[in-house]
């Protein structure tokens, strides 16, 4: 997909943890998280969404407020 590919040996090695281990030391992926192939459309609309979102939230947490 044109990501960097890295070290994933830390990855690979903490999907044997137990619960209870993983709990203690959470490893988790960013770079596969943020990495999601989309077209360029569609993350246009999710951000105007987002902002309409926060916005919104913003809005109802002033008048709250006051």
């Amino acid at each position: 997909y044109g990501c960097i590919p890295g070290n994933k040996t830390e990855y690979i090695l903490s999907a044997n943890l137990t619960e209870e281990k993983f709990q203690e030391n959470p490893i988790i992926n960013v770079d596969a998280i943020i990495w999601v192939n989309r077209p360029f459309e569609l993350w246009v609309v999710q951000v105007i969404l987002a902002v309409i979102s926060l916005t919104e939230a913003l809005l109802l947490a002033y008048l709250g407020y006051k």
